[in-house]
């Protein structure tokens, strides 16, 4: 989550599907993949906030490869599995 002055401005999330777990980690262990990626997902978001891209925004990792999706744009909420 984004916020300025205590308000909310926007969130980035980061959401891996389960077929995608095993590109990050063989065991597909969440809190290993967390642990190596957060740097280099904290600097997507840094890059996002220095270019006033405040839409909420995610993401998404498949066996396709990796997109951003705008979720104001979305036809239906999506909720993680």
């Amino acid at each position: 989550m984004v916020s300025e002055h205590g308000q909310r401005k926007c969130n980035y999330c980061v959401w891996i599907d389960n077929e995608a777990l095993a590109i990050f980690a063989p065991y597909k262990d969440f809190e290993e993949i967390t642990s190596v990626h957060r740097a280099e997902w904290g600097k997507w978001v840094q890059a996002k906030v220095d270019k006033g891209d405040f839409r909420n925004l995610v993401l998404k990792f498949s066996k396709e490869g990796q997109k951003e999706i705008d979720l104001n744009e979305m036809e239906q909420n999506l909720k993680p599995e």
